[in-house]
């Protein structure tokens, strides 16, 4: 039986209920003026009550107002231009963008290591475009500290990528696996998640059992059916997805009216996350 995806604890202690439905990390009653710190969460994540029951097992989402949005935000982006478009992560001076619609392999067509500034990455975004910038532990010192301690605390190697959508998104990036084991970390805006338990493509151990990152390798989800989980982040919260683990993204929520979906650019925030993936496969070379 799946534990509880999101259930609601009395203190920054995770003291779960057997009859909770929620799950909060996170001052609530008695607690409610203590704050989860950033270091309770990565503690958490690499402890035997993380680690015994949802690593490699079961998503779960974490309400952690507080531990993660000073990580950074897209204001804090505009002010660290410019970015080199397609520029390699590991090459200084690192800083990197890409824009992406709907798949991984629809980019917009700008010649590599064209520099970007703050009114580039905005326009990006108006034409709906998602901005991916990879490796961002290499050069936004406060996401390097924080993936030091999480690698330090689960003994895993952590890499960091950020996403920044706009709002009105029906699909911000296509269904899709990874070879990591992720935190996806929501700072400012809000966006839908759905994932799907996938026997075929639960725990990768090759290239060929990634889904949907290819050209030509588009999966419908209309075929992966009823998803495990369909939850909308806000500011705060984590998600944590298992390698392997089909997850579809979009801007859209189900409230929203009808009109609306699609919409390049729709209104509200756009949404920033970390992707924040902790490597599983790193002494086998993948």
């Amino acid at each position: 039986q799946p534990p509880p995806w999101f259930c609601l604890s009395v203190n920054t202690i995770l003291e779960q209920s057997a009859t909770c439905t929620s799950f909060t990390i996170a001052a609530a009653a008695a607690a409610a003026t203590t704050t989860l710190t950033q270091d309770d969460l990565l503690r958490w994540v690499g402890s035997p009550a993380f680690q015994n029951v949802y690593w490699e097992q079961w998503p779960v989402r974490i309400r952690a107002p507080g531990a993660v949005q000073s990580l950074t935000s897209l204001a804090r982006l505009c002010s660290d231009v410019p970015y080199g478009y397609g520029h390699e992560k590991t090459v200084h001076p690192h800083r990197n963008v890409n824009y992406l619609k709907v798949t991984f392999g629809n980019k917009d067509p700008i010649d590599t290591g064209t520099p970007q500034g703050c009114a580039e990455l905005k326009n990006a975004l108006s034409r709906g475009y998602t901005l991916q910038m990879l490796g961002t532990h290499y050069w936004i010192p406060s996401i390097a500290n924080m993936s030091f301690w999480l690698s330090k605390e689960t003994a895993r190697p952590v890499s960091v990528n950020l996403y920044v959508t706009p709002q009105g998104r029906e699909t911000s990036l296509v269904p899709h696996s990874d070879f990591q084991c992720s935190l996806m970390m929501q700072l400012e805006g809000r966006k839908r998640w759905r994932l799907w338990k996938m026997p075929d493509a639960w725990l990768p151990v090759r290239y060929r059992h990634i889904h949907g990152r290819d050209d030509g390798d588009t999966v419908d989800p209309a075929w992966l059916g009823e998803p495990y989980m369909d939850v909308v982040l806000e500011p705060g919260d984590v998600l944590y997805v298992p390698r392997g683990c089909m997850h579809l993204t979009s801007t859209v929520m189900e409230e929203e009216e009808e009109e609306e979906e699609g919409k390049d650019g729709g209104g509200g925030a756009p949404s920033v996350h970390l992707t924040v993936g902790m490597e599983a496969m790193w002494d086998l070379g993948v």
